[in-house]
């Protein structure tokens, strides 16, 4: 049987933790969590821990207590809703094209950091989440005769207040756990996964979730717990 994960020597003296997770459902890449423990005389001791909570995490999200997809809530979410017609047209949209074709067949239990970290790099990536630079965007849909407004695709961003708007959709769809989760996250940002809107606060759009729960040093029981709670589907 393949070990689970492991821990590796750092030049710094710190034990890192790696424990696969799985293949990233918005990449294709294969992707680890991991942790990294501080030098010291009880690091081996600690770091042993965190291998055992990483593992536990892994088999949670992969057997996870609900069977619901995020496609499912998103689903509830739009039935529910009480806004104006031509809002929740908007929110259909963004559903369709944004968020139902990267993530919506996921259980919501599969949802941990790397996957939301993930997903908002793809918003940033391109609008058309395309997968090949070959592609043409034609200047029509159907049979047609090609000519200079069928172009070589360029990839673009999607632009700020869309990227918001995507972020509200799943905030109201998803557990209302979430909202508790990242409310602190206002201290720095308008909204969670929106530093790239301000020009100093580059340092910390590079962080993930989990970057920046390492960065509290919380007690040991919290500091279990924790992670757990910060993805957008608990």
């Amino acid at each position: 049987m393949r070990p689970r994960g492991h821990i590796e020597e750092l030049p710094s003296g710190a034990l890192r933790v790696l424990v696969y997770a799985g293949t990233d459902p918005i990449t294709g890449k294969r992707y680890n969590l991991s942790e990294v423990i501080p030098a010291g005389p009880d690091a081996p001791r600690r770091a042993e821990k965190v291998l055992n909570r990483l593992v536990h995490q892994v088999d949670e999200s992969r057997h996870p207590k609900t069977n619901a997809t995020i496609n499912q809530l998103l689903d509830r979410y739009l039935e529910q809703s009480t806004v104006a017609r031509n809002t929740k047209s908007t929110y259909r949209t963004n559903i369709d094209k944004h968020i139902r074709p990267l993530i919506g067949h996921l259980k919501v239990g599969r949802l941990d950091s790397e996957i939301v970290d993930s997903f908002y790099a793809e918003l940033r990536r391109c609008r058309a989440h395309c997968t090949s630079k070959r592609r043409i965007d034609h200047r029509m849909p159907g049979p047609h005769a090609c000519d200079e407004r069928c172009r070589a695709h360029e990839c673009r961003p999607l632009d700020h207040a869309t990227v918001r708007k995507i972020h509200n959709i799943l905030s109201g769809a998803l557990h209302p756990g979430m909202i508790a989760t990242l409310a602190d996250s206002r201290e720095y940002f308008d909204r969670p996964y929106e530093s790239f809107l301000r020009d100093d606060l580059d340092d910390l759009d590079q962080q993930t979730v989990l970057d920046r729960i390492a960065s509290l040093n919380l007690p040991p029981d919290e500091d279990e717990l924790v992670p757990r709670q910060a993805t957008l589907g608990r």
